[in-house]
């Protein structure tokens, strides 16, 4: 985020979309990230306190209460997932964008989910081969 926070006024990230409006280039994942960074609720812990131990225990409590919860819903929501994508934190309009330039026309639904749901060994991705 520092390179993004850091940049002039004149200077500009330029993020390419596809036609569906959706980031699809390797600064897809920075703007996300950045726009998160942005959007935080300033009442969960006020920019005021320019030292985290100087922020008060109930702020800090509130945020941990909130990790928690959102963190019970992603496993919640985890464990109802019949396949877990492969592409880490590159988005889906980008593996898009890349297996285009790699195949020369768009790629099919069936072919993006080889793609994004195969691990490199060359098996698939899902719950039922996973030990858990």
């Amino acid at each position: 985020m520092r390179n993004i926070w850091g940049t002039r006024d004149d200077e500009r990230l330029t993020v390419n979309w596809n036609k569906l409006g959706q980031p699809d280039d390797k600064l897809a994942t920075k703007l996300s990230s950045f726009i998160g960074t942005i959007v935080r609720d300033g009442k969960n812990a006020p920019l005021t306190y320019k030292n985290w131990h100087k922020v008060p225990a109930h702020y800090k409590d509130h945020i941990w209460a909130l990790v928690q919860a959102q963190s019970d819903k992603n496993k919640a929501s985890r464990a109802e997932q019949k396949y877990n994508h492969t592409t880490g934190t590159k988005s889906f309009p980008r593996v898009r964008k890349e297996q285009k330039n790699k195949l020369g026309h768009s790629p099919t639904r069936a072919h993006m989910f080889k793609v994004c749901y195969t691990k490199e060994t060359g098996t698939p991705e899902g719950n039922e081969s996973n030990d858990r």
